[in-house]
């Protein structure tokens, strides 16, 4: 769950205008986890300007968005307008208000990197699925009772490569695809699909889609049991 990107402020992070009489606020980001889209419930909820600038409640926008012309946080219209009246707060204040600006947004940042990047890959594996693409297939042959025949065809069998990632790691999207040629092969009087050079043994379903691995032909005979390296 990521954290709120409501703007905030408090009353520790406020500093003196030229005139050492009135204040401006640094910009601060909510510290509750996001619960509504990327806000908190509370953040979600404020309506507007309240009393005092510093109270959870009060509405100072969205950090990366407009600061609202009546909050009194540093680089708004109001603190603009402040710097004509009373003076640029000291170079020294300066330099905290911008570290604290440079924080939320590099927040903002890791905020948008994060959650665009599991967008994506949560749509690459609903769209990576095993798919079958028969293209095309040889004219039926006589087959000998008891024993494999072999007829080649042209199908691909597209395995996801799952890739896990932690979220302050670089986003990793899965891209990758493994393209394994299957043939028909007889077995027992019944058709399965066959990978020759690992010799996996996969069911042929109806209008020759590719179906579950079963395990591997040795000898003729399918021994069950062994797992699908293709899916580790």
């Amino acid at each position: 769950m990521s954290q709120c990107l409501g703007r905030r402020t408090f009353s520790t992070k406020r500093f003196h205008f030229g005139d050492g009489k009135h204040w401006v606020y640094a910009e601060c980001q909510c510290k509750s986890k996001a619960t509504v889209k990327e806000l908190c419930a509370r953040c979600n909820d404020r309506v507007g300007k309240i009393h005092l600038q510093s109270q959870p409640d009060f509405n100072h926008g969205t950090i990366g968005k407009d600061i609202p012309e009546y909050s009194q946080i540093y680089g708004g219209d109001w603190y603009k307008k402040g710097v004509e009246k009373w003076g640029e707060p000291s170079e020294t204040d300066l330099k905290y208000l911008e570290q604290y600006s440079e924080a939320v947004m590099k927040s903002l940042k890791d905020y948008y990197k994060v959650n665009k990047s599991l967008e994506e890959i949560e749509e690459k594996m609903e769209n990576m699925f095993v798919q079958a693409d028969t293209k095309a297939e040889e004219k039926p042959v006589k087959k000998a009772r008891g024993k494999a025949v072999t007829v080649t065809v042209e199908v691909s069998k597209i395995v996801p490569v799952i890739v896990a990632m932690e979220l302050d790691d670089e986003p990793v999207i899965p891209e990758e695809t493994i393209e394994i040629k299957l043939v028909v092969k007889t077995i027992d009087k019944k058709d399965y699909y066959y990978e020759p050079i690992k010799e996996k043994v996969y069911n042929k379903g109806s209008s020759n889609a590719i179906g579950e691995y079963i395990g591997r032909l040795k000898d003729g005979e399918i021994i069950k049991g062994i797992v699908d390296s293709d899916q580790d």
